[in-house]
């Protein structure tokens, strides 16, 4: 076993994203280039970490098996038999939550939970419940009943692949993905699909083709907004809006929805509206209306009042959040597991402990156990605590760590300021140890160990963290003619000398060949007299607006050797 040292790794990763800029941005001129490494290492916020956050799972609520036996779910769920949604395993609580209100309430919903946290099951459950009420009643026909809209092609073709997994039994119900890459013809489209998907099944409920969407459209169609608005105006296509097919929507998602602000959600809410005007005669509260998204969502509770009625305004549906009625709040979010186990504590230990402990786990010895006790012994930790541990842990050291760290109050504290917000490595470390003389290599210790100490190999640890590091790519590259020549890596337009006198700073550009520095801008004329300006809108609307001055160096630009000329 080999931990991660989050100190030495950032070093390592700056250090070679240092070398990659310095080699790929290179200059002629030895002055400027030592001015560039030194502005990249001295550039304010360039790097940003490393920064500890906690991880622990989230709430468990009720099974997809419980809620079926409540009523809520249909018993059909019991056919689709497979590990992608297990009816007996329980879902979070949040998918509980938004699995009811849409069932049970009918209500429209933004789902606004972290990564990872199983977003796509608070859609797609209630989805397939309607389909499989509508089976149960013998009105399983062709036609859109939801409509899952992306904002890249490779989302909905990674939800693609959960379908298939998901519906791999039940040929009842049909899915299928039109977007630009879809092809017209059914003979192609199963030759593109075998093509990308070699090992992969190909299934009678999935719909290929163009052709065979218009003969057939499927129960869940996956598509973009860019090619939703063709759909909508193409007649070829107007099978999935018009006539006997176009009868039965249901569902609108949209996932990742807090791109659209701006012109793009303006643009979005008024194709929602073209398309609930063809599908349902623009009445209001006939479709249900869910946005997903992992970054929409702050701590306050202001926040869910602002998001409903972003929601209400894209969709043009009723969207709302009552702090104190549970029943019209249609924000959901994660419910994450307590990270604090014990109020009580033990005291503190001496720093090297962790750096200690943290060796000897890493260590090739068998009998790690009967280690960790000697040097807990010397370093501060109670011998009453030891013994608890060392007759508790069945001779697992994970559990031993687990047994002793539990009420550490270093690994309180720590888990308390992490239940708040991600931290600064540098910044908990001087609150933790601000004694110790490697305050941030004993946090890093600390850290593996409580990510180790747990009771089973499938138990939550004493701290589930990740580490983040940030690197702030370059704006760009400017440089100042006079007083002297100098080189910025932040945006300006004019620097001043000692006198106050103003000089105008240039951006500039390299010769990936050469290393030769140019001059980049556009020509602005004010009477009579051409300027040599920063890009500006101008360069957004056309690059080709753009100029270049090679910049010469200070030995004769054009070499004698006349074969050179050429």
């Amino acid at each position: 076993m080999t931990r991660l040292d989050p100190i030495k790794t950032t070093e390592a990763v700056v250090n070679r994203y240092l070398d990659y800029l310095t080699t790929t941005f290179s200059f002629n001129d030895v002055d400027l280039k030592e001015q560039f490494k030194r502005e990249l290492k001295e550039f304010e916020g360039f790097v940003k970490g490393p920064i500890l956050e906690a991880t622990p799972p989230f709430e468990a609520g009720k099974s997809i098996l419980n809620l079926i036996e409540e009523g809520i779910l249909s018993y059909e769920f019991q056919k689709l038999s497979t590990p992608e949604l297990p009816i007996d395993r329980n879902l979070y609580i949040h998918q509980e939550i938004a699995i009811r209100k849409l069932i049970e309430n009918k209500r429209n919903l933004i789902v606004a939970t972290g990564t990872g946290s199983g977003k796509t099951e608070t859609f797609l459950v209630p989805i397939l419940n309607h389909l499989f009420r509508q089976k149960e009643k013998g009105k399983i026909t062709p036609g859109v009943r939801a409509l899952l809209l992306y904002p890249m092609n490779a989302l909905a073709n990674d939800q693609l692949k959960r379908l298939r997994r998901l519906l791999k039994n039940y040929p009842d119900i049909t899915f299928g993905s039109y977007t630009g890459e879809t092809e017209f013809e059914e003979r192609k489209a199963i030759e593109r699909f075998e093509k990308m998907n070699p090992n992969e099944e190909l299934l009678s409920n999935e719909i290929l083709s163009r052709e065979k969407m218009h003969e057939s459209p499927p129960h869940i169609l996956l598509t973009n907004y860019a090619m939703l608005e063709y759909l909508l105006l193409r007649p070829e296509d107007n099978v999935f809006f018009d006539g006997e097919y176009a009868t039965q929507w249901k569902f609108i998602v949209i996932d990742e929805i807090h791109i659209y602000t701006g012109a793009k959600g303006i643009e979005l809410a008024m194709l929602l509206r073209r398309l609930k005007d063809r599908v349902v005669k623009s009445q209001r509260g006939v479709l249900q209306c869910i946005g997903t998204s992992a970054t929409l969502v702050g701590n306050k509770k202001k926040d869910f009042q602002e998001v409903t009625e972003f929601a209400e305004k894209l969709f043009d549906e009723k969207f709302e959040w009552i702090e104190d009625d549970s029943t019209r709040q249609d924000v959901v979010t994660g419910k994450k597991k307590s990270l604090v186990i014990s109020k009580e504590s033990w005291g503190k230990p001496k720093g090297l402990l962790y750096l200690k402990w943290a060796d000897i786990i890493d260590g090739e010895e068998k009998d790690k156990i009967s280690l960790l006790v000697k040097e807990g012994e010397k370093l501060g930790v109670p011998e009453e605590i030891l013994e608890e541990a060392l007759n508790n842990c069945d001779g697992e050291w994970r559990k031993f760590l687990y047994f002793v760290l539990r009420k550490d109050e270093k690994l309180i504290t720590l888990q308390n300021m992490l239940e708040k917000e991600p931290c600064y490595l540098a910044k908990a470390s001087k609150e933790l140890f601000e004694e110790e003389e490697d305050k941030e290599q004993c946090l890093a210790a600390l850290v593996y160990l409580a990510n180790n100490a747990k009771m089973g190999i499938s138990d939550q640890p004493l701290l589930p963290a990740r580490y983040h590091l940030f690197i702030r790519a370059l704006e760009g590259g400017f440089i100042s003619l006079l007083p002297q020549k100098r080189v910025f890596l932040k945006r300006r337009e004019w620097v001043a000398d000692e006198k106050g006198e103003e000089y105008r700073v240039f951006e500039i550009a390299t010769c990936s060949r050469c290393n030769a520095l140019y001059l980049v801008g556009e020509i602005e004329e004010r009477n009579g007299i051409k300027f040599l300006k920063q890009p500006g809108n101008r360069f957004y609307e056309d690059d080709n607006n753009l100029v270049y001055f090679l910049l010469p160096e200070d030995r004769e630009v054009v070499p004698d050797n006349e074969d050179e000329l050429v």
